[in-house]
């Protein structure tokens, strides 16, 4: 599978004098949960796989290969408090179901 994130309006703000935000995201499998995850996820859960680095590009991407199930991919800055929107693009051999 192949996970690409990119950096939403970069373009324009880079036309407005402003860089790329160094990016990056992690993978988890959440095929045991069926509810909105918190906080308390983040601090018990592993990470599966995630970018090696944040990167100051305007796409961050990564293959991996994970058994059939449930993903949760969560985009973020290197800084915090640092906001940013994103666009997910996600390539598969087989069919991909999203929730």
């Amino acid at each position: 599978m192949i996970v690409a994130v990119m950096q939403k309006y970069r373009r324009e703000l880079q036309c407005k004098g402003l860089d790329n935000l160094a990016i990056g995201f992690s993978i988890y499998n959440c095929d045991h949960l069926r509810e909105r995850m918190g906080r308390r996820f983040f601090e018990t859960e592993h990470v599966f796989a995630s970018t090696k680095a944040f990167i100051n590009r305007r796409e961050a991407t990564l293959r991996f290969r994970g058994p059939p199930g449930g993903y949760l991919i969560v985009p973020s800055t290197f800084d915090a408090g640092e906001e940013a929107e994103f666009l997910l693009r996600v390539f598969a051999n087989g069919p991909i179901q999203w929730r």
